[in-house]
């Protein structure tokens, strides 16, 4: 009689024991861990990102009192994008008012035509 072969190398089958040991010893304990180490990085993280943020921006203001003209870039930088986006939405309005002014002139010229038709006689279906 041939004994089977166990496939599952040794230590595979003692790292599956020890976790599965583990788990069904600890399980509610690391859960438990788990949902209030969230909850703290939850409450926390939103803190600690302005906390970042302000160290930035007291840095980004000890540069421009170091240096004024980097102050000075920035806003004609700022200026040039809005200037751009400036220019961008006046040319779609005009655009667009283009083509509401051809539509109104299409409208007019079928109303036109529906009246001519009218005052010949002909019936519109």
């Amino acid at each position: 009689m041939d004994i089977p072969v166990d496939e599952k190398p040794a230590i595979e089958r003692n790292t599956f024991e020890i976790v599965t040991e583990f788990l069904s010893t600890y399980g509610w304990t690391c859960l438990f861990i788990v949902v209030v180490l969230n909850l703290i990085w939850s409450h926390f993280y939103p803190k600690y990102k302005k906390w970042q943020e302000r160290q930035e921006d007291q840095r980004k203001e000890a540069e421009y009192k170091k240096d004024p003209t980097r102050l000075i870039e920035r806003e004609e930088a700022m200026q040039l994008a809005r200037r751009k986006l400036q220019e961008k939405h006046d040319q779609l309005a005009q655009e667009h008012a283009e083509k509401m002014r051809l539509k109104e002139e299409q409208k007019k010229k079928e109303r036109i035509g529906a009246m001519g038709n009218l005052m010949k006689g002909k019936i519109l279906h």
